[in-house]
Parts: structure tokens; sequence; C-alpha cells
């Protein structure tokens, strides 16, 4: 059975999701694409007054994003060793049927699969 965290390992598990975060959607403002995300601290204020009505239903990808050609990226964000709740796997199921690009991101993929996908050409250019 897994360890619960405590609230010291809460607190660094979301500095290093949220400086992921920062630095997936600080590429994709570079390379031009719009991005929408819900901060954390309203999925907490939803969670604490059982409000699902002003955030949708639970396990929407972490990172809605458009190309500059309007093409439409939805992207989960993960740590390393992260999983997806079973939330999560169903919204990507559902979008993955639907057509749409679904992606999962870990930190240990920037160079190799995030910044080819998020700039294109412009990374075989030499930015």
């Amino acid at each position: 059975m897994a360890r619960r965290l405590t609230p010291n390992d809460q607190a660094e598990r979301a500095i290093l999701e949220k400086a992921w975060q920062a630095t997936v959607v600080l590429h994709a403002r570079t390379a031009g694409w719009f991005v929408h995300f819900i901060p954390d601290n309203f999925h907490k204020r939803a969670k604490e007054e059982h409000d699902y009505t002003r955030q949708g239903d639970i396990g929407y990808p972490d990172l809605t994003m458009v190309s500059p050609d309007g093409h439409v990226m939805y992207v989960e964000l993960k740590r390393v060793i992260g999983y997806l709740s079973p939330a999560q796997e169903a919204w990507r199921d559902r979008l993955l049927a639907g057509g749409n690009e679904w992606h999962l991101w870990r930190p240990n993929m920037l160079d190799d699969v995030v910044i080819p996908r998020l700039y294109g050409n412009k990374v075989r250019e030499g930015l």
C-alpha cells in the first residue's frame, strides 16, 4: 500500500508540478500557441465548497492549447512517476475517440517530445 503524502510532501509535489507546467506554458507561448489552464486554487476551492458546476467534470486535461494555425491540443502534465487517475483516463479516451490530439507529457520528455511538438519546423531551423 502506498504511503500517504504528508503536507510537506504535498507542498513539494505541487512546486514540482507548477514548475513543469510553467515550463511547458512558457515554451508554448513562445512558439505562438494560445494556452488555457485552470489555476490549482480554483480546483481546491471548488472541491472544498463541493461546487463542481464552476469547474466542470473532474479529470479534464491540464492544458488546452491552440496552435497559430488553429489546431487544438489537450495535454496532461505529470511528474516522471505520476499516474493518470480514472477520471483523467476517461477524458483521454473520449478525446482520442473523437479524433482530438491528446498528450501525456513528463519533464523527461521536454527535449525529445515537447519542444519538437510545440515549435515544429522552427526547431529544425534553429529557432
